[in-house]
């Protein structure tokens, strides 16, 4: 007998044909601890930076702090993001950060290296940092979930990334 995971587990791997038509719509709250939780375990060993710490604020404003790897005697590094633009699905499945301040982005240029080992689907033009939802989902093996997210929406509380999807099942 099977039980209710393995069968939406079928459905998902041949498309969810016996939900065909079906529409979701979900608002998500994701605390501080799970995201910060995500991120140290997506960290890779020899990243540039370590401690790795996200302050979701208001105003979708993300304040990060990080220590630069292998510098135990520099501070941390604390930088302000602010959602600039969100994703455009299914032909631009990419959050736009700006970083928040003038003298921030001549640092991200003096640090430009430290930059440019951003890990996959992150990326720093001038003082946007793009995040690519479609690479971070396939480096997980869950790309294939993208292709039912008709609206995605991220913004910030004090506290939260909030999450707003709108989904649906249509017939191949």
């Amino acid at each position: 007998m099977h039980d209710l995971a393995d069968i939406l587990l079928e459905q998902r791997a041949a498309g969810f044909p016996a939900f065909n038509g079906a529409h979701v719509a979900a608002f998500i709250p994701i605390s501080a601890t799970l995201l910060n939780e995500l991120v140290a375990q997506a960290l890779p060993a020899g990243a540039p930076v370590s401690d790795v710490q996200i302050e979701p604020q208001e105003g979708n404003t993300l304040r990060v702090r990080a220590r630069i790897a292998h510098a135990p005697l520099i501070p941390p590094l604390a930088i302000t993001l602010r959602v600039e633009r969100q994703p455009q699905l299914p032909d631009s499945p990419v959050l736009v950060l700006r970083l928040a301040s003038s003298g921030l982005t001549v640092l991200a240029k003096a640090a430009s290296h430290f930059f440019e080992l951003l890990p996959n689907g992150f990326r720093l033009e001038h003082d946007l940092l793009l995040v690519d939802i479609a690479e971070l989902l396939k480096q997980r093996e869950a790309v294939k979930w993208l292709q039912y997210v008709k609206e995605l929406e991220i913004t910030t509380a004090p506290g939260a990334v909030l999450l707003s999807i709108r989904a649906s099942v249509t017939p191949r």
